[in-house]
């Protein structure tokens, strides 16, 4: 098999969830790449297939997307997130680990990263920093929660190759990985694959997001990609966060927000990055 499939046993207030991950490799070096807000594992499968030579990489569903279970809408928040990644880290044996996280993902990973003795020991953000404007939330709000069915293939291709768009040129046979892991079986049809109610947090974004405070704390090396056409990660914001010593960026082109790291290209640039010290 590519990958391992298996679930840990997450708190949720007075109840429990399932959080469901992949495990491609066998190694004590291990790599966690944790998706957007919409999204799941299965946007790390070309990446986790070729760091998994030499590293071990796992790929959470966070609750509510891929195939997590879905729970109470006030619980879709980053603290509800932590709390489920350290039950897989504890799961797992994660002490130290490189963490690989896009936009929502990425900021996960900075929350981390800021915490005292921090696990994290390597970070990789893809397409996400301190600042984040409230119009390009307002941008990604526009479908995140869409009430939609699709009844073939091709519907669900048109959809998502739409909205999609600005993750970049990606090869037909990534297209329909994508897509065939970002719809699950509805009442009549196929819908995406996460619920519809992690929508209602940004209802509750009123302004822009600073996240300033938190990069300071963050001490792991960092590598910051970028989509060279991204709303989300503005170039005046990566000029700020790479005053760091420690950190470097890279703009990923033809694409906004963000970067699909499907590309051998992309890949190839974030597995030799893990190379350095």
């Amino acid at each position: 098999m590519i990958y391992q499939e298996k679930k840990v046993l997450c708190l949720n207030k007075k109840t429990t969830h399932l959080m469901n991950y992949k495990v491609y490799g066998n190694s004590e070096e291990k790599i966690i790449c944790v998706h957007g807000l919409t999204r799941n594992s299965s946007d790390f499968h070309e990446l986790a297939q070729k760091l998994s030579k030499n590293y071990q990489v796992i790929c959470p569903d966070i609750a509510g997307r891929g195939n997590s279970d879905y729970i109470d809408e006030d619980s879709y928040n980053y603290e509800q997130y932590m709390q489920d990644i350290f039950n897989l880290f504890a799961q797992e044996s994660c002490k130290k680990v490189t963490w690989i996280g896009t936009s929502m993902g990425g900021i996960l990973g900075m929350l981390i990263a800021s915490l005292p003795n921090s696990p994290i020991k390597k970070l990789v953000l893809n397409d996400i920093g301190t600042k984040i404007s409230k119009e390009s939330l307002d941008r990604l709000s526009k479908y995140v929660g869409e009430d939609v069915t699709f009844f073939s293939m091709e519907e669900a291709n048109a959809y998502f190759k739409k909205i999609l768009a600005s993750f970049g040129p990606m090869s037909d046979e990534s297209w329909d990985y994508l897509v065939k892991n970002s719809i699950k079986p509805g009442n009549s049809g196929f819908v995406p694959a996460y619920d519809k109610k992690i929508k209602n947090g940004f209802l509750k974004v009123t302004n822009d997001i600073d996240l300033s405070s938190i990069w300071k704390k963050a001490e792991a090396p960092t590598l910051i990609l970028r989509g060279s056409n991204s709303d989300l990660l503005s170039k005046e914001t990566l000029k700020e966060m790479v005053k760091k010593d420690n950190v470097q960026s890279y703009e990923i082109p033809e694409c906004g927000h963000a970067p699909s790291l499907k590309q051998e290209s992309q890949i190839e640039l974030i597995n030799e990055w893990l190379k350095t010290e």
